[in-house]
């Protein structure tokens, strides 16, 4: 079984597969942490944890959501309806708008896949040893966090 306190390794990149313009020659990156919210799985080692166990992720649709009675059809051309009644469900995640500098008040007006993203990015920057507790420092200005999204995801206010 793998040893998930330790960091995983990370698969070296074929440098003569890949091309790139002369002015990107000079510019290093690194990928330093990581940090994920799946379901079933509030952060990478809970997801990690699933896989070596081999635990389904999929369940039925949570109560707090939507009534699967109310909103299933088989056909899944139906307007406005669901084919299915399993799915996977994000985690309920605890979110402090002050912790990231975000009036309560605009909540209600910002999408929660950019909430979630704030909270996944701060596990990127912890995991890698920036994190609020002492961390290390860093510069700013030469620092990026690249969020990846699966779905189709709409803003809606």
């Amino acid at each position: 079984m793998p040893d998930l306190e330790s960091p995983m390794p990370v698969p070296e990149m074929q440098a003569d597969s890949m091309t790139r313009p002369p002015e990107a020659a000079a510019v290093s990156i690194a990928i330093v942490g990581i940090g994920s919210i799946f379901p079933k799985s509030s952060n990478t080692r809970e997801f990690w944890r699933l896989i070596v166990h081999g635990r389904d992720a999929i369940s039925d649709v949570p109560d707090t959501h939507w009534s699967p009675d109310d909103f299933f059809d088989p056909d899944p051309k139906t307007p406005d309806h669901v084919y299915c009644r399993r799915g996977g469900f994000l985690p309920v995640m605890d979110f402090d708008p002050s912790e990231f500098g975000i009036p309560p008040a605009i909540l209600e007006a910002t999408d929660s896949s950019q909430l979630l993203g704030l909270v996944v990015a701060k596990m990127a920057l912890t995991d890698a040893g920036y994190g609020p507790d002492g961390g290390r420092r860093f510069d700013r200005q030469r620092t990026s966090v690249i969020l990846g999204v699966t779905g189709t995801q709409e803003l809606t206010i």
